[in-house]
Formats: C-alpha cells, sequence, structure tokens
C-alpha cells in the first residue's frame, strides 16, 4: 500500500491539472451564459 500511496501522492499535479481544466471550462461556459 506504501508504493500504491507514493504513487497517487506523485500523481497529484496530473489530478490537480485536470480539476482546473474542468473548472476552467465550467467558469467559461457559465460566463458565456451571462455574457
Amino acid at each position: 500500500t506504501t508504493r500504491r500511496r507514493r504513487d497517487v501522492w506523485d500523481a497529484w499535479p496530473l489530478f490537480a491539472l485536470f480539476a482546473a481544466c474542468l473548472l476552467t471550462e465550467w467558469a467559461v461556459r457559465k460566463w458565456k451564459g451571462l455574457v
């Protein structure tokens, strides 16, 4: 489990980037909807 947990910690920037992309897309869609 230690190895797997280490892999998750090493990969967290990818998850953060993916989440940022989704948040950006959502914000753009909402902004376009308002404008």
